[in-house]
């Protein structure tokens, strides 16, 4: 893995409108799908997520991410930029974060070991694709893509026994 050259970075901040895309309000303004990677294939109840979703849930569902993304990497024949995204009173600070360009599978496994852990997210580019997946807490993972490369990615999900749910 190495760091993302100047021109890569600018070329995501440029397609994607800013690499702190977490931060976007309005997603669907400037993504014609806006979707998240999930577990469950509808968004749950209150009392269902309190049941459901325990100091375990994450360990027993990290392998079928590393699945999705190992398989979007091996379908979509583009490298992945990676931008690190500290969680608040960690120490980090944005000016530590940098934007790494994956290339194999490998180099891409900490990345999704990390927010299983909830130790630190990240936001997955796919520039070619002109897709973004955020890592978020309890695996429940906003995706932002256009329509005709979202069904790539669905495919990729059900294969590793996911969802992509509106």
């Amino acid at each position: 893995m190495k760091k993302a050259k100047i021109e890569e970075l600018n070329q995501i901040t440029r397609l994607f409108k800013r690499i702190d895309i977490e931060n976007v309000e309005t997603p669907q303004n400037y993504f014609n799908f806006v979707g998240t990677l999930d577990v469950f294939p509808r968004c749950l109840t209150e009392k269902e997520s309190l049941d459901l979703i325990n100091e375990d849930y994450n360990a027993k569902h990290i392998d079928k991410y590393i699945s999705f993304f190992e398989l979007c990497m091996t379908t979509i024949s583009e490298p992945v930029y990676v931008y690190k995204r500290p969680l608040l009173g960690d120490g980090d600070s944005r000016d530590d974060s940098e934007l790494c360009k994956v290339t194999t599978i490998d180099e891409i496994h900490p990345f999704i070991i990390s927010i299983g852990r909830e130790q630190c997210f990240y936001n997955f580019f796919w520039k070619d694709s002109r897709t973004v997946v955020i890592g978020n807490f309890d695996l429940s993972l906003p995706i932002y893509s256009d329509v005709q490369h979202i069904h790539t990615f669905k495919a990729c999900a059900a294969d590793s026994e996911l969802f992509i749910r509106t």
